[in-house]
């Protein structure tokens, strides 16, 4: 079962194999969001998600996903949910 931070596999609507990083969950649906998106993306259901992604090889070069990742991942998405109800608070 994915946990806030941590980095996963899933499939979206059109077939397209997609990674970003586990935000939330509500019943059965999952929220997740690329680390360099604003945004969260349509949530996603459980049967769409593929697993856990714990390293991504990139021009040659293999770099894990482990806990110190997680961990910053979840700073990013603090300080983003904390960015946006700034904003909120601003507007109003």
């Amino acid at each position: 079962r994915p946990r806030r931070g941590q980095v996963w596999a899933y499939v979206d609507d059109s077939g397209t194999v997609v990674v970003h990083r586990f935000r939330s969950r509500l019943d059965d649906r999952y929220w997740v969001t690329g680390d360099a998106n604003l945004g969260d993306d349509r949530p996603v259901t459980a049967p769409s998600l593929i697993g856990r992604v714990t390293a991504v090889d990139r021009n040659g070069r293999r770099r894990r996903v482990g806990v110190m990742s997680t961990i910053a991942g979840r700073l990013r998405l603090d300080l983003r949910s904390s960015r946006q109800a700034l904003s909120r608070l601003r507007d109003s």
